[in-house]
């Protein structure tokens, strides 16, 4: 079914339709004489100073989204490209394939709170999903047969879908849901608290600006949040609710400019926190503090990434410092100075990627010539096997319940699959599974060596058609197999 005119899936298929009819031979055919000229753009030059350098900006106005002239422009243009394109079989083609592939059913994870489990969902069809809500189970999933409580539709506050709804946090009593609310594509969001009790927002609402972090505190009555100013700076603060924000307390980030981006964890019920600062993609820098006294630095200065989780009174950091291929460092909250550290993990020939803590075991996820393997780890770094897994995929592990993990599998031939993993005897059952409009028998995968210039050798990954006999298609018919 086509989606109806002007919605979100008709702007992907037309984004689809031109880029791929860009590239067949209709369009190369055809002359860009023979095209009328666009729609006029007005220029306001507005130039911005970075670091000494004068930056011209030729169409900010344009950033105004809901502005009477930037709708105008819009629609100029969609009108435009219409013109161009045409309504065509290839076009019709193209629809009616990517609405089988992108027009489908979608139910986020559940999330529970209190006597209630939480989850988005979009049905086949449907504009934009939704935040539903049933009484907690733990013998089934969600599905799109049932019907649910309605917590928040986007439709009630915007029928264009151009606004979206997202959920942050529950309060630990799970009688207060935080949400954010994104306009377009901003990059602000204003956030808001619902009782979901009485289906009611309350006053404490933060108006649209750049946030992070922001979650409730352990009692419920408050919650912290990072605002990040492009004038000033990020800051940290805690509101409590039903007091003015004007009042709200500022608990760490002075000091540090727009360029920096901060956040925090509380952890050990309160005992510690850690603060974290990302100076761009080149390094970060972490800090401990305990109770109300002074904030230590972990480490602070290096050129390289650190990436901290807390675990039964331990942090581990997971860095490439002197390891460009990441290792797994320990380190004491209480002797937080780098002389102190202990290697857990040692660096391999292999990509350190992630790690997750299941059952007294670390699972560390590793990339081996561009494809995942999953080792596992006694929590003193000794071996303790390893999960097998398909080749050629990327694979995610997390934890479930009862002695299991869920195992995601994405391939080059077969879509993003969940799988429930007995951690005991290694058996496995499909949880999840799409339903794909796609044969990928009727493709071979390869895997081709290549010599970088600097003499490395580097693994690629080809997907290519069969021939109707089964046998692999030959690699010199390039004209079936464009770049």
């Amino acid at each position: 079914m086509s989606p109806p005119a002007g919605s979100i899936l008709n702007k992907i298929y037309l984004f689809c339709v031109v880029t791929l009819l860009g590239l067949s031979a209709t369009l190369e055919a055809c002359s860009l004489e023979s095209y009328p000229p666009p729609p006029d753009t007005r220029i306001e030059t507005v130039t911005d100073v970075l670091h000494g350098v004068e930056i011209p900006d030729d169409y900010r106005w344009l950033e105004e989204q809901d502005a009477p002239e930037t709708r105008a422009w819009i629609e100029d243009q969609n009108a435009y490209a219409e013109d161009i394109i045409g309504e065509s079989e290839i076009r019709d083609a193209f629809r009616s394939r990517l609405s089988e592939l992108i027009d489908t059913d979608d139910i986020g994870s559940t999330r529970q709170a209190g006597d209630w489990e939480y989850f988005t969902m979009r049905r086949k069809g449907e504009e934009a999903a939704r935040i539903y809500r049933r009484v907690a189970s733990e013998d089934s999933e969600p599905t799109t047969e049932d019907t649910y409580e309605v917590v928040l539709d986007p439709a009630d506050l915007d029928p264009t879908y151009r606004t979206l709804f997202s959920i942050m946090d529950f309060s630990p009593d799970g009688t207060l849901m935080m949400y954010s609310i994104r306009q377009g594509g901003a990059d602000e969001i204003a956030v808001r608290i619902r009782n979901l009790q009485s289906g009611e927002d309350l006053p404490d609402r933060l108006a649209d600006a750049l946030y992070s972090g922001v979650e409730f505190d352990d009692s419920g009555t408050g919650f912290y949040y990072t605002y990040r100013s492009r004038e000033t700076g990020p800051r940290i603060r805690h509101h409590t609710l039903g007091q003015d924000f004007s009042e709200d307390e500022e608990i760490w980030g002075e000091g540090y400019g727009p360029t920096a981006f901060i956040g925090m964890d509380i952890v050990a019920e309160g005992k510690y926190r850690i603060f974290t600062v990302q100076h761009g993609w080149a390094r970060n820098d972490i800090f401990i503090q305990t109770g109300d006294g002074a904030v230590r630095p972990i480490v602070e200065g290096v050129s390289a990434h650190f990436q901290h989780r807390f675990r039964d009174g331990r942090i581990y950091l997971r860095t490439d410092f002197n390891a460009p291929n990441y290792r797994l460092l320990v380190v004491d909250p209480e002797m937080p100075d780098r002389e102190a550290w202990q290697q857990l993990l040692p660096e391999t020939d292999d990509l350190f990627e992630s790690y997750t803590f299941i059952d007294d075991k670390i699972y560390a996820t590793y990339l081996h010539e561009v494809a995942n393997r999953i080792r596992v780890f006694s929590l003193d770094g000794s071996p303790s096997g390893e999960i097998e897994v398909p080749d050629n995929s990327s694979i995610s592990i997390s934890a479930s319940e009862n002695g299991k993990a869920s195992l995601s599998v994405n391939g080059y031939l077969t879509p993003l699959t969940r799988y429930l993993l007995d951690l005991e005897t290694g058996e496995r059952e499909v949880s999840d599974a799409p339903e794909v409009i796609f044969d990928s028998s009727a493709y071979d995968l390869t895997k081709l060596w290549f010599t970088s210039t600097g003499g490395v050798q580097a693994p690629v990954y080809a997907p290519v058609r069969r021939f109707e006999t089964g046998s692999f298609a030959g690699r010199n018919n390039h004209s079936q197999f464009p770049p």
